[in-house]
């Protein structure tokens, strides 16, 4: 099953740099879906290409679910997302930045 999983995580990463958001969310739910629970780790690398692809098809994750899983720096941005304020979501982009370039979601969080 872990083979599946990172098998999953990688395809759904690769749909994200191709710009396939759709195919990336279906791919990454899977690889969250059967990922086991006591993997956290893998979870969050999961969540961290799931949650911009899932605020990029209009679905915002609630702040407590982002800290629950230690992605506190996207709570900024879904609150931005969520309420629409453009000059909030510049403001947290530009706060978190070289996280999101590291991580390879800047691009993603921008569009």
């Amino acid at each position: 099953m872990a083979d599946r999983v990172a098998y999953l995580y990688f395809v759904g990463r690769l749909a994200v740099a191709s710009e396939r958001y759709k195919e990336a969310d279906e791919s990454l739910a899977e690889a969250y879906d059967r990922c086991a629970r006591t993997a956290s780790s893998n979870l969050r690398a999961i969540l961290e290409y799931w949650v911009p692809v899932r605020m990029l098809l209009g679905s915002v994750p609630s702040a407590r679910s982002l800290k629950e899983h230690s992605l506190e720096h996207y709570v900024d941005v879904a609150a931005a997302v969520r309420t629409g304020d453009v000059a909030r979501l510049d403001a947290a982009l530009a706060r978190a930045q070289a996280h999101f370039i590291r991580a390879g979601t800047y691009i993603v969080l921008e569009r």
